[in-house]
C-alpha cells in the first residue's frame, strides 16, 4: 500500500511572524500530510518590543514554545541555524546535542532584524543595545549601578524604541541622569500632539534631550558629534536603525 509522503514545512525564527505563521498553517493544514517544524535559538518567545522594559528592571512573563505551540501539532526544535543550501533544501542547525541537518519542502524565512552596530565606529565596541534579552538584561544591572552613583546614561536615537527606553530607564532608576539625542527631532514621526505629551514627560523625569545633532563616533565615556561636540557618558544605549542577519 502506498502512502502518502508528509509535506514537510519549516519556519526559521520563533518571532512575531514566524510563531504566527507556524500556528496558522498548523490550522490551516489540518488533516492533512503536512509536517510543521518551528526552528528556535531560545526555548521560549521572546518580546523584543519589551527590552526596554527588561533593561528597567521589569520582567516579562515567561511564555516556553512548548506551552505556546500548545496541542497544535507543530514540532519545535531549539537550535541556531548556521546555513541555509537551496539546492538539497537543506538547513544546517547548531542544538545542545550537536549539529543537525533538517530537510524541507517549504521554508519561511522569518528571522527578522536585529541592531546595526557597525555604520558608526565605537558602537559595536562601547554602547548597549535592545537586541536580544541577554545585552537588555546587562543594560539593567548597569542601569541599576549607576543609579546608586549619581551616573550618566546617554541614549542615541530619537525614534520610538528610544523614546520608550529612555521613559523606562528615567522613571525606574531615578538616580540615572538620562540623556537622549537624536539627529533630528524628538517624535518627528508622532502626531504634533503626541510630540509634545513626549516632551512634557521628558521635563518631567528629568530626561535632557539633544536634538538635531548626529553622532559620528562613539569612544569609551563619550559620543563625537559631527559639529565637533563631546557627549560624556557612563554608559550608552544605541537605538539606531536595525539590519537583516546575514545567513
Amino acid at each position: 500500500m502506498q502512502t502518502t509522503k508528509p509535506i514537510k514545512i519549516i519556519v526559521l525564527g520563533g518571532g512575531y511572524a514566524g510563531t504566527l505563521a507556524a500556528l496558522r498553517l498548523a490550522g490551516k493544514t489540518k488533516g492533512h500530510a503536512t509536517e510543521i517544524v518551528l526552528v528556535n535559538g531560545v526555548d521560549h518567545f521572546v518580546e523584543r518590543i519589551r527590552h526596554h522594559q527588561l533593561a528597567a528592571g521589569q520582567l516579562p512573563k515567561a511564555l516556553p514554545f512548548t506551552k505556546l505551540l500548545g496541542s497544535s501539532g507543530v514540532r519545535f526544535v531549539q537550535g541556531w541555524c548556521t546555513g541555509i543550501t537551496p539546492a538539497r533544501k537543506e538547513l544546517t542547525v547548531e542544538t545542545a546535542t550537536g549539529t543537525q541537518t533538517l530537510t524541507y519542502d517549504y521554508l519561511i524565512y522569518a528571522l527578522g532584524s536585529t541592531t546595526e552596530k557597525t555604520r558608526i565606529p565605537g558602537v559595536a565596541d562601547y554602547a548597549y543595545t535592545l537586541a536580544d534579552e541577554a545585552t537588555a538584561g546587562q543594560l539593567q544591572q548597569r542601569a541599576q549601578t549607576l543609579a546608586a552613583q549619581q551616573g550618566r546614561l546617554l541614549l542615541i536615537g530619537g525614534g520610538l524604541t528610544g523614546i520608550e527606553a529612555a521613559t523606562e530607564l528615567a522613571e525606574s532608576y531615578p538616580g540615572l541622569q538620562v540623556t537622549l539625542a537624536t539627529k533630528g527631532k524628538l517624535g518627528a514621526t508622532l502626531s504634533p500632539a503626541g510630540a509634545a505629551h513626549v516632551r512634557r514627560v521628558f521635563a518631567k523625569l528629568g530626561i535632557t534631550l539633544v536634538e538635531e545633532t548626529a553622532v559620528e563616533r562613539l569612544t569609551a565615556t563619550a559620543a563625537h558629534t559631527s559639529d565637533g561636540g563631546v557627549l560624556s557618558f557612563d554608559a550608552c544605549l544605541w537605538t539606531g536603525a536595525f539590519v537583516v542577519p546575514q545567513l
